[in-house]
């Protein structure tokens, strides 16, 4: 058997050497393109959920002040104790007339829908369709079914005949008698408009589930969506490029969704509701395209807000990556200016990684991130302050034992906690509980964590909590 010669050797040899060479880059490229993304990711989350509580106060304000004063009670009290139908049209026309001036005002501020409904589910009045009503909207509108059955409020994107919104169902109760719902619904046009002020993003918008747009809007509606880019299974309404277009800054971004469309992991995170992002590079551009998972009342998948961050650093990244395999395969005099090039570049990549920490450190709320641990690995300023505890007291710690193991909860493991169980399960949990600062003083908070996934494995989790003490006293 003929032995091979040196040069089969060498070409054997060069070619393992820069396939290893290859993998080496590749992996430390997709190592540093991914955390890139998971910020990007973490930072929709958070502007996202801020946005959504700051309307729904708004919301309640409205609801307070304008919709539910003495006079409409009094006409829905009416209403309860009448089923003839000229009755019921004159207190319909009654109430539209009675709310239409508020109705404008919430309108040109934002708020795409006022719709009061029967306690059976039956809509009674649609104030953007007056001429529609009695159709019974309970069996596919979770939210309306739920509010009058369990007589309390209930938020969360849906769909809708008239269109998807992010719905607020509020029950009404007057003199112990239940008198049926009402519906304030936020259109996206206001969030589009919210997150594009607050992220450093360059476009935003979002795609329904079909069942939560076609397949319950009324059917002169259908045009109004057309087929997502992303996925076949999601839709777009057109109306919202026109709202989009003053604020977006991607003219390429049908190609990004092209390219999104074309990778089975992309359309393997949709189709399991995940919350993702993606780190692109198109013709030597960056590109972080982060995808928000969106529930329904019951916690269904209905929707993404998706956005998309033109990131110079990762063409530069991956720029380097390239450069420097070949450089070590060609010639190793240039090992010294490859490492050059490669800390240059880090130092870009420390300070894109610096802005979106100063982001992320300038928010209201105090923000904690763990591993599937439970042990901190990062705190901003604002969690600092609330728990009266500097960073280097938190990070690698354990957080469930610094401040939330205390006398009212009887000094529950961390194995016990329902917020490490939820979110180690890989789900998010929303609710109040009580934390300790750095004194023992226990106080309320409103939390919210979310798992931090990885090819499907929970790697840790993010948590964002205000104190909610002063709300709690004035209630």
């Amino acid at each position: 058997m003929r032995r091979p010669g040196s040069t089969t050797l060498t070409i054997l040899s060069t070619v393992v050497a820069g396939f290893l060479t290859f993998l080496v880059f590749y992996n430390q490229y997709d190592k540093e393109s991914r955390l890139i993304a998971q910020q990007h990711e973490m930072m929709l989350d958070v502007a996202y959920r801020s946005t959504i509580d700051m309307y729904r106060l708004d919301i309640e304000t409205h609801l307070a002040a304008q919709v539910l004063e003495p006079r409409v009670v009094a006409l829905l009290q009416d209403l309860a104790v009448t089923t003839d139908p000229a009755r019921l049209a004159e207190l319909r026309g009654t109430l539209y007339l009675l709310l239409a001036p508020a109705y404008r005002q919430m309108s040109a501020q934002g708020l795409a829908q006022l719709h009061f409904h029967h306690p059976d589910g039956r809509s009674f009045l649609r104030f953007a369709d007056p001429s529609r009503s009695g159709d019974d909207i309970a069996g596919f509108r979770a939210s309306v079914r739920i509010a009058n059955a369990d007589l309390r409020p209930v938020f969360g994107f849906e769909g809708g005949r008239m269109g998807p919104a992010f719905r607020n169902v509020f029950p009404i109760v007057a003199d112990g008698r239940h008198l049926g719902s009402v519906e304030i619904s936020l259109g996206f046009d206001k969030i589009h408009e919210n997150l594009v002020r607050l992220l450093p993003i360059d476009a935003c918008a979002l795609i329904v589930h079909r069942r939560e747009a076609i397949d319950v809007a009324f059917p002169e509606r259908h045009g109004t969506f057309t087929t997502s880019a992303l996925h076949p299974d999601y839709v777009a309404e057109t109306r919202m490029a026109a709202v989009r277009a003053p604020a977006e800054r991607t003219p390429n971004r049908p190609r990004l969704d092209e390219l999104l469309r074309d990778m089975p992991q992309v359309r393997a995170a949709i189709d399991r509701g995940e919350s993702f992002a993606v780190p692109l590079v198109d013709d030597g551009r960056g590109w972080v395209v982060a995808f928000h998972a969106v529930r329904d009342a019951t916690g269904e998948q209905a929707a993404y807000v998706v956005g998309y961050s033109e990131t110079p650093v990762l063409g530069v990244v991956r720029r380097t990556a390239m450069l420097e395999a070949v450089g070590i395969l060609t010639l190793l005099v240039v090992a010294g200016a490859a490492v050059v090039t490669l800390q240059r570049n880090r130092r870009r990549l420390a300070h894109e990684r610096q802005q979106l920490d100063h982001i992320t450190r300038a928010m209201a709320d105090g923000l904690y991130v763990m591993d599937a641990d439970g042990v901190a690995l990062f705190v901003n300023s604002a969690a600092e302050r609330l728990l009266r505890r500097p960073a280097a007291e938190i990070v690698g710690r354990r957080v469930h034992d610094l401040i939330h193991s205390h006398a009212r909860n009887g000094h529950m493991p961390l194995a016990e906690c329902p917020i490490f169980r939820a979110t180690r399960a890989g789900t998010a949990f929303d609710g109040e509980e009580i934390f300790l600062d750095r004194d023992g003083r226990p106080f309320p908070v409103e939390l919210s964590a979310r798992p931090m996934l990885r090819d499907g494995v929970v790697t840790g989790s993010v948590t964002v909590f205000r104190d909610i003490g002063e709300r709690l006293r004035g209630e």
